[in-house]
């Protein structure tokens, strides 16, 4: 599966690089802010975008509008998996619009689990 992962931590970008091809995956973009991460999603056309909910500039939020968006306007639907700290309440889920949380810290065990939720 392609993954753009979008995360302001050098740190987490790394490890979820890593992860994601330990399980066999293909990395094609690593986004420091969100907006690198558009174009990076624009280019590279992942089938899984990971996403940190706390970003300096546009939010995490505010870039899954954006896939959203890209996504209906292209007719095709992208994995969005948010990267969080923070409990968000399933009010707040249902707006967000991401099909997984994974809260921090972020282990191969949680990503390996939340691919099998995929099925993939």
């Amino acid at each position: 599966m392609r993954v753009l992962i979008v995360d302001d931590s050098l740190l987490a970008e790394h490890a979820l690089k890593a992860y994601f091809e330990k399980l066999g995956h293909n990395v094609v973009g690593l986004a420091k802010n969100a907006d690198i991460g558009k174009k990076n999603f624009l280019e590279d056309k992942p089938e899984l975008v990971t996403v940190d909910e706390v970003m300096p500039g546009m939010s995490g939020r505010d870039f899954i509008k954006f896939v959203n968006q890209e996504d209906r306007n292209s007719g095709k639907k992208t994995m969005v998996l948010m990267i969080t700290s923070n409990e968000i309440p399933e009010e707040q889920k249902r707006d967000i619009m991401v099909d997984k949380y994974i809260m921090k810290p972020i282990t191969l065990e949680k990503i390996r689990k939340t691919l099998s939720e995929f099925g993939k």
